[in-house]
């Protein structure tokens, strides 16, 4: 087994620390990995040259939550089951999570341009950002989006100035700086959500209902495309344990979330038996 050790693990509490870290780090050309809640499934946060790992969890406070501006800003650490709770008490929601989302951050998620379900309607978590705080590798601090103008109240627009510099960091893995907050966009939580699964003979059977789906404006927040073998292998596993019972699943499998407001859903769903 390959062990991969940092020579140190440094856990800052504010953006202003992380950038006198960086200043020592750039000083004594000690090489810095950011690390968020290491749900990565592709070891991006590994010190694989030692030097300092970053980890940011203790920077987990929801700064501002605004219903009149539908958006919220939170530090690096916070994780996407913190904010949902959050929101949820105000009536309001975050569409797009992964699937680790109890332990994921919501930084190290735009550090991978991340998706999950939700990503069917409303895209990777690029997507949804307004703007960022970041320590770049000099230690400067910048803040993107509408934010850069001093004058501005809050963020309200991506695109506000100039070049697109919070693309720059948008799956960058924290190459171009350390992402310190993250400013999203929110949305009023729907009111209803409708579970449903359809199976088809070939791939691009389900493919194509999928792509029908869409063309109708049915409003599907997730979609997944399973194979059967797969299904059957996961409920072997773990069906006894969780109380699934074994059936003989179809050669494909689509697995689908709708969700908006009730009469929405009920008519979207009728529409949706219609095309399958």
């Amino acid at each position: 087994m390959l062990h991969i050790w940092p020579d140190l693990v440094v856990r800052p509490s504010s953006t202003e620390e992380i950038a006198e870290i960086v200043k020592i780090a750039n000083e004594y050309r000690v090489p810095i990995v950011p690390r968020g809640g290491g749900t990565g499934l592709q070891a991006e946060a590994l010190a694989r040259r030692g030097g300092i790992i970053l980890d940011l969890t203790r920077m987990d406070k929801i700064l501002d939550i605004s219903e009149e501006n539908l958006s919220v800003t939170v530090e690096a650490g916070v994780t996407f089951g913190k904010l949902d709770k959050a929101l949820r008490n105000k009536g309001l929601w975050f569409p797009i999570y992964p699937k680790s989302s109890l332990s994921a951050t919501i930084a190290g998620n735009v550090a991978v341009n991340g998706a999950g379900p939700g990503s069917a309607l409303y895209g990777c978590i690029g997507e949804q950002i307004l703007g960022l705080k970041v320590v770049l590798p000099t230690g400067e601090v910048i803040t993107t989006g509408s934010m850069a103008n001093p004058n501005s109240p809050r963020h309200y627009l991506r695109y506000a100035f100039g070049p697109d510099i919070t693309g720059l960091f948008i799956g960058s893995l924290g190459a171009f700086g350390i992402i310190t907050e993250v400013d999203l966009k929110i949305y009023k939580r729907p009111e209803e959500f409708k579970h449903v699964t359809y199976g088809f003979e070939e791939a691009k059977g389900a493919m194509e209902f999928l792509r029908q789906l869409l063309l109708n404006n049915i409003s599907v927040l997730h979609a997944c495309i399973y194979e059967g073998d797969i299904l059957t292998f996961f409920i072997d596993l773990l069906g006894e344990e969780y109380g699934i019972p074994k059936v003989e699943w179809p050669p494909y499998v689509v697995s689908l979330t709708i969700g908006c407001r009730k009469d929405i859903v009920e008519h979207d769903y009728e529409l949706m038996l219609g095309i399958f």
